[in-house]
């Protein structure tokens, strides 16, 4: 705060003049002065800095005023008002009392007043910037040098009884109320800076004080001490965070050398098929060969340059390259030394690989994740993040506890009620109440079908409610997964202030951006939302159509271009017209329909563009297509201008039969670009495109028509329902014709922003915040769904960002974070044991048992488990509870059976079946992958009959192994549910792809997969593939696991079993399970067939 800020004191302007006019004045307006009076003179000296000036009133009266002021010897602060030559205006502000302290105070600022200000302000700031702007705001430099700065003091107008020291600091935008608690001084409240009454009446006084400001949030008080204490931390082997850090190490060394492997292959032709695969034809060892045909999902590179890893030379400046090609490998032909890559993104096509270089495993996304994981690691260890609590947490080691006011739950009256339609459950309500409340992390587990995609699009409604400015809560939440189908799904569920989530980045085989996506869809639901209320009103407005059809001839005639149709313009404008429009309009408009704009390129122009665009110029590319593409080329150009010489190469091309490349490929390449460049509609005849005199005078007497209409409907009528109904249109023109404006609008005002835990790390996401007015990097809020299947290296990415709260959601008894075997056994022979736990037990479980036992230490809830499911038949979620859930974990059922209800033949309407395939029929075949012939053929069968008998019924198909995976994707095909695409790979046919819910939206009809590919899914009636089929003994742990494989792992069967709402039927070999009541690691499967021999289930003979 600056002199010339003060707004308080009694406030005199005193009128003076320089006695030598010859000694400028160049004190600038604003700056703060000091008066003295020398009675011997009777002049006055005004200091301003280091210089002096000789004044005096500018007539007696005035001379006599400060004298007056000056005598009275009042705490003052003096400013240049006005300067005018020698003549100089001085404001004063006097005040009753001054006080002069001598010992110094500090004066904190915690979390409560940063939040509180943030919610005034424009932009979210940092901490620093917050504590530094208030401090400004209510202290006046020293009056001199040596002295301490000065404050305006007043008595606060909220004083509290066991607040009786409180005072409010005065100041330019902010006041401070600072209360003095445990002998030191805190700022309890902040309010905007005015004039008010009560402030008026109450004394102020000018202190001089040594008083500084601190940051006193947790991270500013605590951040040295959690830094020791984890670095201490850090030094046992068994630290969480340590183990992570050697796992991340030995799995880059794993990648590099997985590169090394296949080398660097020169290649020196690329040309592009059909297919839009590009084939390279490269120097390569048949183990080159031999190790691509036996990798799955090798993403390949192709650069003019080696990258850093398998450069010798290689040196950190190295690893700034350019931009690569990278795309994923399709197949290889060793006899003719080529592999087929594709883009990973179908955008990318247009970004060719060089025309020479070398082909190598890519590194790119690994150097990007680990460089992202790097970051946060480092900023957790050294508690640097927003929250620096976080790495002592993670550890297991004591925090200390932020001061937060405690807010409601779900209010009566709050939208975020509505997001469950209905009145959630208390565990519902619980799990906002944590989520809201907690000092740091909230964790909910989401057992199966509990709705906890609900439950977090509530805590975000709730979070955006308590802002105090909705306007300002632009990107304050973070909502992130692991993969992007599950950040899909969470985001597709989040509705804030009536606007989606925004998500950032995309799948690398996605074509569009998921943020114009995901506001496209929105886009579309309001256009479907906006266009059945207009349903309601019997015909449009006529001040829309009027409205309309300007704007479509003034652009139409104003600018035109090659795709514009005179016939389309003039049938739009009649329909708009309609019954306004005079007789002579109509039929001049109709006669003009077949006039066609000067410049406008006919159809088979269009068709001849297309066509000459597949000529195959390249070796390869030729030989497989090159003959017909040229043949068509042909049959477009019939009418084109072409050369005798032209035409006879296009023919020559389309008679080619040799398998040898022919001598004319440059000819052609030369031809194609030149016929590119003819046809283009700007240099064809008659360009550019104009409008015909005639046209645009007739389009113009239809709009003077309008208007005559519109005049006269005006005269004749106040307001009716026409006016909404106008809004309304307004609205749709709006969504309908200006789709980039309302993919923008969703993006700057939209509460959430949605990425996977990965990409909230990348350029786009902080590019994103900062355009949405953001000046940090953190967010208020992060949420992380499926958070129990995030491996922690990739968690601690989000985290890493929250400044206010963690929200982690998930469950750990389905789906954990998947470990590299190999990475593992190397871990375990290198340093033991111990690091087992940590490397297998998901972040999320961790903290889920370590915050329930902080909670008996310190009495904050930090963890719920919801309790209620509502995906499945009662019976079916009564054995998930029992057997996959302990105690304290376990659910009901929020939905009767009769919800659940189906007519399938041969089930009886029961919810369960197993389907008893015998060792008879076949065993089980394959290595590490195992695979069952007769299973997949029964499913087959029985999944089509499903299908066909209720084509409103959603079916799901999973197994444990990916080879059974393909077994039943050829059966499949065998009964037409499955087709072959021109890729060659196996996918749904389009006719069981999709069908509809109960609220007419469309649901997957057929998914097909291992259990990793549907959790947080659900289908009407689920096939389990249990697929082990063996004589195997199982006496011991080892032997079972052989035995059994993936059936002993708890957490996928839970995942396998739960995705069903109508029926479940297990199909396997009955003879592969265990006694009754012997212990066994897959009792859950002898508990489900015991379950189908009651009353409640079938048992059935393949």
């Amino acid at each position: 705060m600056q002199a010339n800020d003060v707004q308080f004191g009694a406030v005199t302007l005193v009128q003076l003049r320089l006695l030598n006019a010859d000694v400028p004045f160049a004190v600038p307006r604003g700056t703060e002065v000091r008066l003295q009076f020398n009675d011997t003179l009777d002049e006055v000296i005004l200091r301003a800095k280091d210089a002096q000036w000789l004044v005096r009133g500018e007539t007696d009266v005035e001379h006599a005023r400060v004298r007056a002021l000056l005598s009275q010897g009042m705490p003052n602060v003096l400013w240049v008002a006005r300067v005018q030559g020698a003549s100089i205006a001085v404001q004063a502000h006097q005040f009753p009392v001054g006080y002069f302290m001598h010992d110094a105070e500090v004066i904190g600022i915690d979390e409560a007043i940063v939040d509180d200000l943030r919610a005034h302000e424009q932009e979210r700031t940092s901490v620093e910037y917050v504590v530094q702007m208030l401090a400004q705001a209510v202290t006046l430099p020293p009056v001199e040098a040596g002295r301490p700065p000065r404050f305006l003091l007043a008595g606060t107008p909220n004083k509290r009884p066991d607040q009786q020291q409180a005072f409010r600091l005065l100041g330019h935008r902010w006041n401070l109320d600072v209360v003095r608690t445990d002998d030191a001084l805190h700022v309890a409240h902040v309010t905007r800076s005015a004039r008010r009454n009560d402030e008026l009446k109450r004394p102020v006084v000018l202190v001089e004080a040594p008083w500084t400001f601190r940051d006193e949030t947790l991270a500013g008080r605590e951040r040295g001490q959690l830094q020791a204490a984890l670095a201490a931390r850090l030094q046992d082997t068994r630290s969480y965070l340590r183990v992570w850090e050697e796992y991340q190490r030995l799995e880059h060394e794993r990648g590099v050398e997985r590169a090394r492997r296949m080398g660097a292959l020169p290649f020196d032709e690329r040309p592009l098929f059909t297919n839009g695969c590009w084939r390279f034809t490269l120097v390569a060892s048949p183990e080159a060969f031999a190790f691509m045909r036996q990798q799955a999902d090798l993403t390949l590179e192709a650069s003019a340059t080696l990258p850093p890893e398998l450069s010798v030379a290689a040196s950190e400046s190295s690893s700034a390259r350019t931009r690569t090609f990278i795309g994923e490998y399709v197949q290889c032909d060793e006899r003719r030394s080529t592999v087929d890559v594709r883009p990973l993104r179908t955008a990318d096509l247009d970004h060719a690989p060089p025309e020479r270089g070398v082909l190598f495993v890519s590194l790119t996304g690994d150097r990007l994740q680990f460089e992202r994981r790097d970051r946060a690691r480092r900023a957790v260890i050294a508690a640097e993040t927003p929250m620096p609590q976080l790495g002592p947490l993670l550890e297991g080691l004591d925090v200390p506890r932020r001061a937060l006011p405690r807010m409601e739950a779900l209010p009566p009256r709050s939208p975020a009620r509505e997001v469950f339609g209905g009145e959630p459950t208390q565990r519902q309500t619980d799990a906002v109440d944590v989520a809201i409340n907690t000092p740091d992390i909230a964790l909910i587990q989401g057992p199966p079908g509990t709705g906890k995609t609900r439950v977090i699009a509530a805590i975000q409604a709730r979070l955006a409610e308590l802002t105090a400015d909705p306007g300002r809560v632009a990107a304050q939440t973070l909502l992130t997964s692991t993969q992007h189908i599950a950040v899909e799904n969470a985001a597709s569920a989040t509705v804030v202030f009536g606007l989606p989530a925004v998500k950032i980045g995309r799948n690398r085989r996605q074509v569009i951006d998921a943020v114009t996506s995901g506001a496209e869809r929105w886009r579309q639901d309001m256009v479907a939302q906006v266009r059945a209320r207009l349903a309601d009103f019997p015909e449009r407005p006529l001040e829309v159509r009027y409205k309309r059809a300007r704007d479509l001839v003034l652009r139409f005639t104003g600018a035109p271009n090659a795709r514009d149709s005179v016939a389309d313009v003039i049938d739009e404008v009649l329909t708009l017209g309609e019954h306004a429009l005079r007789a002579e309009t109509k039929d001049r408009l109709r006669d003009l329909k077949a006039v066609r704009p000067s410049g406008e390129p006919h159809e088979d122009v269009t068709l001849a563009l297309r066509a000459v665009r597949a000529l195959r110029t390249e070796r390869e590319a030729f030989l497989d297509d090159g003959p017909a593409s040229a043949r068509k080329a042909l049959r477009r150009l019939n009418d084109a201008p072409l050369t005798a010489d032209e035409r006879t190469l296009l023919e020559d091309a389309g008679v080619w039969s040799s398998e040898e490349a022919p001598p004319f490929l440059e000819a052609l390449a030369h031809l194609k670009q030149a016929l590119l460049t003819r046809l283009q509609p700007d240099t064809l005849p008659g360009a550019p495109v104009q409008v015909p005199p005639e046209v645009t005078h007739a389009l113009t007497s239809a709009l003077r028509d309008l208007q005559r209409a519109l005049r006269d409907d005006r005269a004749g009528s106040g307001q009716t329902r026409s006016d909404v109904a106008g809004v309304l249109y307004d609205f749709l023109d709006a969504l309908e014709n200006d789709p980039r404006g309302v993919h923008d609008a969703v993006r700057d005002y939209s509460a959430v922003l949605a990425a996977t835990c990965q990409q909230s790390d990348s350029f786009a996401v902080r590019e994103f915040k900062t355009k949405t007015g953001h000046a940090v990097r953190a967010f208020d809020n992060v949420v992380v769904d499926e958070a129990a299947r995030v491996n922690p290296l990739d968690l601690l990415i989000p985290m890493a960002q929250a400044e206010r709260r963690i929200i982690l959601v998930g469950d750990h008894r389905q789906l954990p974070h998947l470990l590299e075997p190999d990475i593992e056994r190397q871990l375990q022979a290198s340093v033991g044991d111990e690091y087992q736990d940590a490397l297998h037990q998901s972040l999320f479980e961790r903290l889920f048992q370590d915050l329930q036992a902080r909670e008996r230490r310190d009495g904050i809830k930090r963890v719920v488990t919801l309790d209620k499911q509502y995906r499945m038949h009662p019976l079916l979620g009564q054995f998930v509870s029992d057997n996959f859930y302990p105690a304290g974990e376990a659910f009901a059922s929020g939905r009767s059976a009769s919800d659940f209800a189906h007519d399938l033949p041969g089930y009886d309407g029961r919810p369960a079946a197993w389907v008893d395939v015998p060792f008879e029929r076949g065993a089980e075949r394959g290595g590490r992958s195992k695979s069952r012939v007769a299973e997949a053929r029964w499913i087959a069968a029985e999944a089509k009959r499903v299908l066909d008998a209720r084509p409103d019924f959603s079916v799901g198909v999973i197994t444990f192994y990916a080879d059974q995976v393909r077994e039943l994707l050829r059966a499949l095909q065998d009964v037409d549910l499955v087709e072959q695409g021109e890729d060659g790979q196996l996918r749904i046919h389009g006719a069981y792809r999709e069908t509809y819910d109960r609220q007419g939206r469309t649901k997957e009809r057929l998914r097909v997969g291992t259990v990793d590919a549907f959790q947080g899914m659900e289908f009407d009636v689920v096939f389990l593939s249990v697929t082990r089929s063996n004589t195997l003994p199982s006496s011991t742990a080892l032997e079972e696991r052989r035995k059994y494989g993936h059936l002993t792992l708890p957490n996928r069967l839970c995942v396998a079993m739960s995705r069903q709402q109508r029926l479940l039927i297990v199909v396997g070999d009955t003879g592969m399970l265990p006694p009754p009541d012997a212990p066994s690691a897959v009792r859950a499967l002898s508990n489900f067939h015991r379950l189908c021999k009651g009353r409640h289930g079938r048992l059935v003979s393949a």
